[in-house]
C-alpha cells in the first residue's frame, strides 16, 4: 500500500522507527546506516508535520466557516448585507485581510518614501496588520448617479483591537529613536465607492 502523509502521527513515527531498525539491522555497516537514515527520518516527519499542519489549517477553516453560517446577524435597514458580513469573516483572515495588508503597507511605504522632514533622518513602516476583526457593513445601496457610473453605498461599523501599525523615525538632531505604535482601531460611518465601467475585461474603468 502506498504511504500517504495524512495517516496519523503516531503511525508514522511507528513506520519510522521500524524501516530504520530493520535498515541498521541488516546492513554491514550499522552506525553508517545509521548516520544516513536519521537524517532521512527527520526530513520525513517534517514533510509529516507540514502535511498534518495543512490538514488541521483546513478543518479550522471548515469549522469557522459553519460557525459563521449558523450564526444570526442582526442589523437595521431593509437592505441588509447578512450574506456578505459571513462571508467577509470567513476570508478575512486567511485571504483578504493579507491582501489587503501588502496592498495598503506598499502604498503607506510609497508616501512615506517621497517624504523628507528636515527634523527627521529616516521616516519607516515596519509593520502593518489590520488585525482579525473585519468590518461589519450595516446596510447597503446601490444606485445609479451617472449614466456610466454607479454608486456603492457601505454604512459600515469597524471595532479591532488587533489592529497593528508601528511608524519607526529618527531625529535628525540628536539620533534618539522614535516609535509610534497604532493598536486599536474604531471607525463608523459610510463608504461611496464609484464604478464605470468597460465592455471588456477587467470590466472596471476607474474606481473612486
Amino acid at each position: 500500500a502506498a504511504v500517504s502523509l495524512g495517516w496519523p502521527l503516531a503511525t508514522h513515527v511507528l513506520l519510522v522507527l521500524c524501516v530504520g531498525a530493520a535498515c541498521c539491522a541488516l546492513s554491514k555497516f550499522p552506525i553508517l546506516t545509521c548516520l544516513i537514515v536519521l537524517p532521512l527520518a527527520m526530513v520525513y516527519m517534517q514533510a509529516v508535520e507540514r502535511q498534518h499542519s495543512l490538514n488541521l489549517q483546513d478543518l479550522i477553516r471548515n469549522q469557522v466557516w459553519r460557525t459563521v453560517l449558523a450564526a444570526t446577524t442582526h442589523i437595521d435597514g431593509p437592505e441588509h448585507c447578512r450574506w456578505f458580513n459571513r462571508l467577509l469573516c470567513a476570508m478575512w483572515v486567511g485571504w483578504i485581510c493579507p491582501w489587503l495588508n501588502r496592498l495598503i503597507k506598499n502604498a503607506l511605504e510609497n508616501v512615506l518614501g517621497r517624504l523628507h522632514p528636515p527634523a527627521l533622518t529616516a521616516l519607516r513602516l515596519s509593520w502593518f496588520d489590520l488585525g482579525s476583526a473585519p468590518p461589519f457593513i450595516k446596510t447597503a445601496k446601490v444606485y445609479n448617479s451617472s449614466s456610466e457610473e454607479t454608486t456603492l453605498e457601505l454604512d459600515l461599523d469597524w471595532r479591532t483591537a488587533t489592529l497593528k501599525v508601528q511608524l519607526d523615525a529618527e531625529l535628525a538632531a540628536v539620533g534618539v529613536p522614535l516609535t509610534l505604535h497604532l493598536s486599536d482601531l474604531q471607525v463608523e460611518g459610510t463608504l461611496r465607492l464609484g464604478f464605470t465601467y468597460l465592455p471588456h475585461a477587467p470590466y472596471i474603468r476607474a474606481l473612486k
